[in-house]
């Protein structure tokens, strides 16, 4: 660990995350028992499992995407670093005390949060700046959808694939920010949960299948997350005309005030 450590103390100074939730006081919770271990090289295969009294382990996964779930943010939101935060990945087995009482979700983020303060020494920087974000509206003609009954969705994301059981809009606009490397905000004005398939031809700039989401990969400079204009159609439908022919939807790009830290 001693060596990971003085790595990680190295890198931090740098990062930036940007539209990080406002921070609010740490949890004391803590984890009693963490291992962290360089992954195999060579690995295949990213994990990350919890449990409903915090246990918290993972496999193949690195830095970057620690800090993604540690804080909610995309990897697209988090700038600065080297190019270990990206390749480097860590099998980690952290455990709380006891497991008799349930998490929740907010206190297992900050326990992980105070995991790597403190064997990674991570500090981030808060900041705002005015950055381009997509705005999800009902298309012409009107969206193209069924409202579904019941409480829990789910979805299934591959590359140019999004498919959906009692999903909602503001799910959807999660996943289109995943896609796209830029903010999506929810204005369809659509409540309850939808079941659809999305589907689109990918261009160079969007490389989404789970492994390259759990890597936190970020579009390339000059792609439409990072400002440029909608891409042009590709031999299949392009996303943005995917929405608009098979669900009823459209992105429009704004301008919007963005929280960061490094």
């Amino acid at each position: 660990m001693r060596a990971i450590c003085r790595k990680a103390l190295w890198i931090m100074t740098g990062i930036c995350v940007v539209n990080a939730p406002a921070g609010r006081a740490e949890s004391p919770a803590t984890f009693e028992v963490a291992s962290i271990k360089p992954s195999a090289p060579g690995g295949h295969g990213v994990q990350i499992q919890t449990t409903p009294g915090g246990r918290f382990v993972t496999k193949n996964v690195n830095m970057k995407f620690l800090i993604q779930f540690a804080y909610g943010v995309k990897g697209f939101q988090i700038t600065g670093g080297p190019g270990w935060m990206n390749s480097d990945s860590y099998d980690i087995e952290a455990k709380p005390e006891s497991e008799d009482h349930k998490v929740t979700e907010a206190e297992l983020k900050l326990m992980v949060r105070a995991l790597l303060t403190e064997r990674f020494k991570l500090t981030l920087h808060h900041d705002t700046k005015e950055m381009p974000v997509y705005v999800l509206l009902a298309g012409k003609g009107g969206p193209k959808l069924h409202q579904i009954d019941g409480e829990r969705g789910q979805m299934r994301m591959g590359r140019g694939l999004i498919s959906a059981q009692k999903v909602t809009m503001a799910q959807l606009a999660n996943s289109l920010a995943n896609q796209l490397g830029r903010n999506v905000i929810d204005q369809t004005g659509l409540t309850g949960g939808f079941d659809f398939e999305l589907k689109w031809t990918p261009d160079e700039t969007q490389s989404f299948g789970p492994k390259e989401m759990m890597r936190g990969d970020g579009p390339p400079p000059g792609a439409p997350g990072l400002g440029g204009p909608p891409p042009s159609d590709p031999p299949g439908p392009s996303i943005f005309t995917a929405l608009q022919e098979q669900l009823g939807l459209k992105l429009e790009t704004q301008k919007g005030p963005s929280k960061s830290s490094s």
